[in-house]
């Protein structure tokens, strides 16, 4: 296998491994900001008491 083969292989491998970490932190964002979302709405819901039972 010649040395600039191995460079190019070598060289894709490690951006294939950056645009994973990337993908995974990014997933990781928009997690977070759904759940500071969904906290923000529960926090500042202002709908009233439960229903009571009939």
């Amino acid at each position: 296998m010649s040395e600039e083969l191995r460079a190019s292989r070598l060289g894709l491998l490690f951006s294939i491994c950056q645009m994973r970490y990337f993908s995974l932190q990014t997933a990781y964002l928009i997690a977070q900001l759904l759940a500071v979302i969904t906290i923000w709405q529960f926090f500042t819901d202002d709908g009233g008491p439960p229903p009571g039972k009939q």
